[in-house]
C-alpha cells in the first residue's frame, strides 16, 4: 500500500500473522515443554515487533487524514462562500418562481419571519424583486386583532403591492372594527377565493347590495356557534353580490337566509334543514357537482316528483334528525342520479336518535333507477349485516367502502366472512366488492378476529386493498391478537387512519 502524497510503501506481506507455532497447546491445558517455550518466546517477540510496526504507521496515516479532513473543510467553506454568487446571474423570472415556491399555503400579513415578508430582509436586491413580483402578494391570510387599525394599513401595502391580479384571501374576523373588513371591500372585485372565519358578530351591511364581488368564484363562511345562535340571521344575496359564484361552503347560516346563484354552482357545503328546500336546490342547481348538506332537524315526507340531477358525481349528508333511516329513505325516493360516483350517509347520533327499518328496497330502487355506478359508498349507522351484505351484492363497482353494522357492539362475523378475499380460481362465488381499496369499519364489539382475516386477504396477493380506516373506539375493543396481526399489515405497508380524525377526537396514538 503505497501513499498519494509520499509514495512511502507500507509492505503487508512482512507483517502478516504466522500460524501458531504451538498448535497442541492452543486447545488442551498440557504444560509446555521448553523447547515449545523457546519456540514462543520468538514468536511473541516477533509479533510484538509487527504490532509496534501497525501503530507507527497508523499514527502517520492518522495525521495525514487529519490534514485531509481541515483542508476538506476549507474547500467547502470556500464553496460555501462563493458558490451564492452565481446564483446572482439568475434570469429574475426563475428567482420568481423560486421565491413563489417558497410561500406557505397562506401566508399571514402580520408573519414577517416568513415569506414573502422574509424575502425582502436578505439584501436589497431581493428586496426588489420580491416587491416587483405582485404574484408573490396575491394569497393574502389576515387574522383581526384588537389594533385593526394597524392590520389594515399593512393589509392596504399587502393590496398595492399585488397590482392588479385576482386575489385569495382568507379573512378571520375576531373584532368588532370594520376597517379591516374595509380594507378588503376596496379591492372586491379583484378578490377570487374568499374565505371568512367569524368568531364574533356579522359586521352590519355584510355582503350587502352596496358589496359587489363580480369576479368571486370560491367562498366560504364558517360561523362561531355562539355568533350564529346568538346574533339575528344576515340576509345574504349572493345572486347580486357573487354573479360568477360557483363554489360555496356555508357553515352555521340558515339556508333560507341566502339566495344564491344556484345555475352557476358546481360545488357546495350547506345547511338545509327542510327536504322541499333540498331537492327543489337540486333541482335549480343543474351544474353541481359535489354537493354536501347538513340537517339537525328532521326532514318531513315530501310531494315533491323524483328529481333526475345529470351531473352530480359525489353526494354527502350530514344528518341530524330523529330517524336517519327514513330521512334517507325519504331522501333517495325522490332522487335519481345517473353519474353519481361517491355517496356518503352520516347520522349525527343523539338521545332522541330513532334507528328504525333500514329503507334496503327503497336504497336498491334507488340503484337501479339512477344506473350509476359508484366507485365510493360510506354509511356507518343504520344497516344490519344483511342490509349491508344486501347492497354490496349490487355494487360491484366499488372501491372505497365503509360499514358500521347495527348493532354496533355485536362483531359482524358474517360480513366479514363475506368479504373475505378468495384467491383461488377453484373456489366458488365471486368475491365481493373485487376491486375494494379502502375500508371503513365502525363498531365497538370486542374480538374482531374475522375482520383481521379479511384485511389480511385483500392486502397483497390477488386483493386490491391498500388502507383502512378504524372508528376510534374500535381499535380499543379489539383482542391483542387482532392488533397485531393488523400491525403486521401495516409495516407492510397497509396505509392506516382512525375515524373521526384526531382533530374532532384529540391526538389518539398510533394502531
Amino acid at each position: 500500500m503505497a501513499c498519494s502524497k509520499c509514495q512511502k510503501t507500507l509492505s503487508l506481506s512482512d507483517i502478516d500473522t504466522y500460524p501458531s507455532p504451538v498448535p497442541n497447546l492452543l486447545a488442551s491445558n498440557i504444560t509446555p515443554r521448553k523447547h515449545d517455550l523457546s519456540v514462543l518466546r520468538d514468536a511473541l517477540s516477533s509479533s510484538r515487533g509487527d504490532l509496534q510496526k501497525l501503530d507507527d504507521e497508523i499514527g502517520l496515516l492518522q495525521k495525514y487524514l487529519l490534514k485531509l479532513q481541515a483542508k476538506r473543510t476549507s474547500v467547502q467553506n470556500f464553496l460555501d462562500l462563493h458558490g451564492a454568487i452565481t446564483i446572482r446571474r439568475l434570469p429574475i423570472e426563475i428567482l420568481e418562481r423560486i421565491f413563489l415556491f417558497s410561500l406557505p399555503s397562506y401566508p399571514n400579513v402580520l408573519e414577517s419571519k416568513s415569506a414573502p415578508m422574509a424575502l425582502s430582509g436578505v439584501c436589497r436586491f431581493w428586496r426588489g424583486i420580491s416587491r416587483a413580483a405582485p404574484m408573490l402578494w396575491t394569497t393574502i391570510k389576515v387574522e383581526e386583532n384588537k389594533n385593526s387599525k394597524k392590520v389594515a394599513l399593512v393589509l392596504s401595502r399587502w393590496l398595492e403591492l399585488s397590482c392588479n391580479w385576482p386575489l385569495t384571501i382568507q379573512y378571520h374576523l375576531g373584532a368588532t372594527s370594520q376597517d379591516v373588513w374595509k380594507t378588503i371591500m376596496s379591492c372586491s372585485r379583484r378578490i377570487e377565493h374568499l374565505e371568512i372565519d367569524s368568531k364574533v358578530k356579522i359586521p352590519d351591511g355584510f355582503l350587502s347590495e352596496n358589496a359587489v364581488f363580480p369576479n368571486l368564484r370560491f367562498l366560504r363562511i364558517t360561523r362561531d356557534m355562539r355568533s350564529a345562535y346568538d346574533d339575528p340571521e344576515v340576509f345574504i344575496d349572493l345572486k347580486k353580490v357573487a354573479p360568477q359564484l360557483s363554489s360555496i361552503h356555508i357553515r352555521r347560516f340558515e339556508f333560507n337566509f341566502l339566495s344564491l346563484p344556484s345555475e352557476r354552482l358546481t360545488t357546495c357545503s350547506l345547511e338545509i334543514e327542510d327536504m322541499d328546500c333540498c331537492i327543489a336546490f337540486l333541482g335549480a342547481s343543474r351544474q353541481l357537482v359535489d354537493c354536501t348538506i347538513r340537517a339537525y332537524e328532521n326532514w318531513a315526507a315530501t310531494t315533491l316528483p323524483i328529481l333526475r340531477h345529470e351531473k352530480l358525481e359525489k353526494l354527502v349528508i350530514n344528518y341530524g334528525g330523529a330517524r336517519y333511516n327514513e330521512a334517507l329513505g325519504l331522501f333517495l325516493a325522490h332522487l335519481e342520479l345517473p353519474s353519481l360516483l361517491e355517496l356518503e350517509w352520516f347520522a349525527m347520533m343523539t338521545s332522541n336518535t330513532i334507528v328504525g327499518k333500514w329503507p334496503g328496497n327503497v336504497f336498491l330502487s334507488f340503484l337501479s333507477r339512477s344506473g350509476c355506478m359508484l366507485s365510493k359508498l360510506w354509511i356507518t349507522a343504520g344497516p344490519t349485516e344483511d342490509d349491508i351484505l344486501q347492497y354490496l351484492s349490487a355494487l360491484p363497482s366499488l372501491i372505497d367502502i365503509a360499514i358500521g353494522p347495527l348493532p354496533s357492539i355485536v362483531c359482524p362475523d358474517k360480513l366479514m366472512q363475506a368479504l373475505t378475499f378468495r384467491r383461488h380460481d377453484n373456489l366458488e362465488g365471486e368475491n365481493l366488492v373485487p376491486n375494494l381499496e379502502h375500508l371503513l369499519i365502525s363498531g365497538e364489539w370486542r374480538g374482531g378476529e374475522a375482520i383481521a382475516t379479511a384485511i389480511e386477504s385483500r392486502f397483497g396477493g390477488k386483493g386490491k386493498l391498500k388502507g383502512i380506516t378504524l372508528f376510534c373506539h374500535l381499535k380499543y375493543s379489539m383482542s391483542g391478537k387482532t392488533l397485531k396481526r393488523l400491525r403486521r399489515c401495516i409495516e407492510k405497508g397497509l396505509a392506516y387512519r382512525q375515524w373521526p380524525p384526531a382533530s374532532f377526537v384529540g391526538p389518539q396514538p398510533p394502531l
